[in-house]
């Protein structure tokens, strides 16, 4: 029976506070879309080989927007787990999938991982039901650049028209209606009455 490690990650999200996972799939699974819908398409994968998931790995990107040299100790881990267990590295190829999502460092990290002779196979990131949904992986990722720059924007300019309160938020001078850390969604309610435009 072929044994594999699936290997998911995803960006943070600095504006809603997601900027660790569990190192425990399920529970990574249960905080992340992202890693519960590779997740999905691994052990679909696995079932469709007759095989087993012997491990999972999970990984946090460090930047919000892109992929990055930081993955790399990851896939090491992930890659002696295989060694380990004579097992073939899954991780879903997103960047195929019209060239949404790339991950240079991640595709090169892999491609060290074939030469040093781990085995790697690459998953289509096709759509798929996810918790009772259908789930278009170009979809998701699309609405979700359009909030964060709907995010990003709104901070700017919250920033531009506010500098007292933001002074005084780096200060640790928290006030009760605002943390600069929080996101422009969550705040609104306290923004409109202090300014029209976010």
């Amino acid at each position: 029976m072929a044994a594999f490690v699936g290997f998911y990650w995803t960006l943070p999200v600095r504006w809603t506070g997601f900027l660790a996972l569990p190192e425990d799939a399920t529970q990574a699974a249960g905080t992340s879309r992202t890693v519960a819908y590779q997740r999905a398409l691994a052990r679909r994968y696995v079932e469709g080989e007759k095989g087993v998931l012997v491990h999972e790995v999970v990984s946090m990107e460090v930047s919000p927007d892109r992929g990055t040299a930081a993955i790399e100790g990851d896939v090491a881990r992930a890659g002696r787990l295989c060694r380990e267990a004579g097992a073939t590295l899954l991780y879903v190829d997103f960047h195929k999938n019209r060239g949404w999502r790339p991950h240079p460092f991640l595709t090169e990290a892999m491609s060290a991982l074939r030469r040093a002779g781990v085995s790697t196979a690459k998953v289509p990131a096709d759509e798929i039901m996810l918790d009772g949904r259908p789930f278009d992986p170009a979809d998701y990722f699309s609405t979700w650049r359009v909030r964060d720059a709907e995010e990003r924007e709104c901070r700017r300019r919250y920033v531009a028209e506010r500098p007292d309160l933001v002074a005084l938020d780096a200060l640790g001078r928290h006030t009760p209606h605002l943390s600069v850390v929080v996101g422009c969604t969550r705040l609104r309610g306290v923004l409109q009455k202090t300014s029209s435009r976010c």
